[in-house]
């Protein structure tokens, strides 16, 4: 167990490729609109159900794109194991 958060903790603090940059950026835009699509419906507003499931839906995915780009590093922390 120890190893697999030393190797979280070395891909976490490595450098994260471009493409992973950009696909980090796309999913914070993405939960940052699911965010404000849900936010009326909370507060009290009515607004159309497939909006606020489209919200919820940008939400989850724009963290979940940010949460794996994040984890993508350009070297392997460790050599392969055999």
């Amino acid at each position: 167990m120890k190893a697999f958060f030393n190797e979280a903790y070395t891909r976490l603090t490595s450098k994260t490729p471009t493409f992973f940059k950009k696909v980090g950026n796309i999913g914070v835009t993405a939960a940052a609109a699911g965010g404000a699509l849900i936010t009326p419906e909370i507060a009290g507003a009515h607004i159309p159900d497939a909006l606020t499931k489209i919200g919820a839906h940008l939400l989850t995915a724009g963290a979940i794109m940010k949460a794996v780009s994040h984890f993508a590093c350009t070297d392997p922390p460790f050599p392969p194991q055999q």
